[in-house]
């Protein structure tokens, strides 16, 4: 995979901040976007320490409602 490296110099707090990504990310085709947010989320679960890191699942919820008796 071809890397693509841009920098800009911009004034914090300009709103050039969101300006440049918003360019960025709109050059990138939706598959290049996928793949840059699958990355991510698996450097977050290494970082987490997370031993299943980068084997996709479903979140899983479970919560138990009892009524109160009386």
């Amino acid at each position: 995979m071809n890397r693509v490296v841009s920098a800009r110099k911009v004034k914090r707090g300009s709103g050039q901040e969101e300006e440049f990504d918003r360019e960025f990310w709109g050059k990138m085709d939706p598959e290049k976007k996928f793949a840059a947010a699958w990355e991510m989320i698996n450097e977050v679960a290494l970082i987490r320490g997370e031993k299943n890191a980068g084997k996709p699942r479903l979140q899983r919820s479970i919560q138990t409602i009892k009524r109160r008796s009386g």
